[in-house]
């Protein structure tokens, strides 16, 4: 897997995000590597939910993890049904329903960065961009 030298720390420290989404089935995760092209935070972590449920029971899931090792975060869109954001400062980590991700559209908007994708076990099989 090709992701920039910047990241790579990073993306070693939390690639267990992908396997904790993927234990509460969130659907389509990928990360996209933004390190060579923002100054606020390095890696994207983006995944699907299935209902407003599956969404809230996802950022449940994530922020237990998170105080599990006690990592820094804040959470913003705990009211929407269209998307959640949990900001760990190098990670931001986004829980899109279906109509959500379609409306937002990161995989456009950063489209020219490496965009990492997961299977079902949260196991990295394809990068993008590279």
């Amino acid at each position: 897997m090709d992701i920039s030298k910047a990241s790579e720390g990073v993306m070693e420290k939390y690639e267990w995000i992908a396997k904790v989404l993927a234990s509460k089935k969130a659907q389509d995760i990928i990360s996209i590597d933004i390190s060579e092209v923002s100054g606020f935070a390095d890696i994207f972590f983006i995944s699907n939910s299935n209902s407003e449920s599956h969404m809230k029971a996802l950022l449940d899931t994530i922020t237990d993890a998170l105080d599990e090792r006690q990592i820094t975060y804040t959470v913003e869109g705990r009211d929407s049904n269209l998307w959640r954001l949990i900001d760990c400062g190098d990670v931001i980590i986004h829980i899109f329903s279906q109509e959500g991700r379609k409306f937002y559209d990161l995989e456009r908007i950063w489209g020219d960065v490496p965009i990492l994708h997961y299977d079902e076990d949260g196991e990295p099989v394809a990068v993008l961009n590279a």
